[in-house]
């Protein structure tokens, strides 16, 4: 019986790892995986409060704290983060993007 308890939960384990792909992010310190919510969800790792722009919606999120935006009616959103005016990329909107620990808020 726990064997196949565990082989379940490693069958999951594996299948919704699978499910995430990784994608690039021009920006230092900020990872970008692509997934299957039916939302883009954002998560500050860092200690630096951050501001993103999303379509002129301003959001600040404090060190340790994360947000979601929903997908409907979009398939890419752009991010623009803090307020450089060369920092900002497109995600699919069904992704999670985290901001790391290193990350620093440029000047």
């Amino acid at each position: 019986m726990k064997l196949s308890k565990l082989a379940f939960f490693s069958a999951l384990f594996i299948s919704t790892t699978a499910l995430a792909t990784s994608l690039h992010s021009p920006i230092e310190n900020i990872d970008v995986v692509k997934s299957n919510a039916d939302h883009l969800s954002v998560q500050n790792l860092s200690n630096e409060t951050v501001k993103i722009n999303i379509f002129g919606d301003e959001v600040e999120l404090g060190a340790g704290t994360g947000a979601a935006f929903s997908c409907k009616g979009y398939d890419e959103l752009e991010l623009i983060i803090g307020d450089g005016i060369h920092d900002f990329f497109e995600v699919p909107c069904q992704s999670k993007v985290t901001i790391n620990e290193a990350f620093e808020n440029s000047l």
